[in-house]
């Protein structure tokens, strides 16, 4: 696992599940089974991926409905 900071690349044996239970919720969202994001770096979305920088990311089908759920105010933190 990668993790990309603004600044550096960490490289890990951790998955991306236990990473995620790691963060706190209400600032980090899962958006497929290889991606974690800050929220508050999320320059826009559209219903099929998100816009970070230069970086388009998809969002998986799985993690559709809790990420708009959770921008919208409405998902569990």
């Amino acid at each position: 696992m990668i993790i990309q900071l603004e600044d550096q690349r960490i490289i890990t044996r951790m998955t991306v599940k236990s990473i995620h239970e790691m963060l706190p919720k209400s600032t980090f969202l899962r958006i497929n089974r290889s991606y974690i994001v800050n929220r508050n770096k999320i320059e826009s979305f559209d219903n099929n991926d998100v816009f970070i920088g230069k970086h388009e990311i998809a969002i998986g089908n799985m993690y559709r409905d809790e990420f708009f759920q959770t921008l919208m105010g409405k998902g569990s933190n």
